[in-house]
């Protein structure tokens, strides 16, 4: 994958982020990875086997179909891949939509609103926010932001250098 293109997939997610009403890559992977479950362990006796069937299905078929997609464009013309290509690494993306959250909840707690910037960080964060001060508002942002910066930026980025839209999808 050129730098260009995972430049330019970048640059989008900076001017657009992540548009509610587009269908995300992710939310299709969420239910294939719900219907992998239920049917691993309807199927799969041994909790590590099936939990190893899913944690390769997955990924495998993100790679497979990604590549598919990116092939059944350039047939129709090779700029048609690379867009599909650029397209495909920016939904992998989150940086936009990472900062504009956090953002949200500094502006919150610059204003003294504490219970705003509690039900604003619970919107980044994977823990109850009910309790959180002050204090605990920062630090659960601070925590999140470093997370979903390894999830949304640095691995998809890492992963487009390494194989492109396939491996970032994966």
């Amino acid at each position: 994958m050129s730098v260009m293109a995972i430049a330019a997939a970048w640059g989008l997610d900076i001017v657009f982020g992540d548009p509610e009403k587009m269908p995300h890559p992710v939310r299709g992977i969420g239910k294939l990875v719900s219907l992998l479950e239920v049917w691993a362990r309807k199927n799969v006796t041994n909790e590590r086997v099936a939990g190893a069937i899913v944690g390769i299905a997955v990924p495998a078929s993100a790679y497979v179909c990604t590549t598919a997609v990116i092939w059944f464009c350039s047939l129709i013309h090779g700029w048609f891949g690379a867009v599909a290509s650029v397209v495909l690494i920016y939904t992998t993306l989150s940086s936009r939509c990472l900062s504009s959250e956090a953002r949200r909840v500094y502006m919150y707690l610059k204003q003294g609103d504490v219970i705003a910037a509690r039900k604003q960080v619970a919107r980044i964060v994977g823990r109850d926010t009910l309790e959180l001060n002050e204090a605990g508002v920062v630090r659960a942002a601070i925590e999140s932001v470093s997370e979903n910066c390894v999830d949304g930026i640095i691995a998809p980025l890492f992963y487009a250098v390494l194989g492109g839209a396939p491996l970032a999808m994966a």
